[in-house]
């Protein structure tokens, strides 16, 4: 993400707001260190921007489902669905790498955590 600022003009600090936001969020959840140029952070960032700036329309598509046939309607929507699915998929990758690399009793981020509840809620429902 290296761009400069044009001279003279106001600047805006949201996109820079926006990512740092962005990389602390996925710091706490994957433990990972990211940089504002991170691919992977770019991925997420960008995602989630696709995805809310669509929200309302998929709130129509959804009241009146005849907009479904409608290529343009019906393409949004479609897009929007593949593209929550390459995110989730992305953090399923991520949680999956955590299994492998977890020491139980261990909580570094969001990831490590979800492993102990589930290990917690196993070892109960066991006993139990």
């Amino acid at each position: 993400m290296k761009t400069t600022h044009p001279l003279g003009a106001p600047f805006d600090p949201k996109c820079y707001l926006y990512h740092s936001v962005m990389a602390i969020l996925a710091s706490t959840a994957f433990g990972k260190r990211y940089q504002l140029d991170d691919k992977d952070l770019a991925f997420y960032g960008e995602s989630l921007e696709f995805m809310q700036s669509r929200t309302s329309l998929l709130a129509a598509i959804d009241r009146i489902p005849l907009l479904r046939l409608i290529p343009k309607y019906g393409n949004y929507e479609r897009k929007v669905f593949e593209t929550a699915r390459d995110v989730t998929n992305s953090c399923k990758q991520q949680y999956m790498a955590h299994l492998k690399t977890h020491s139980s009793g261990v909580v570094n981020d969001f990831c490590d955590a979800l492993i102990e509840a589930k290990e917690k809620a196993i070892k109960t429902d066991g006993q139990g």
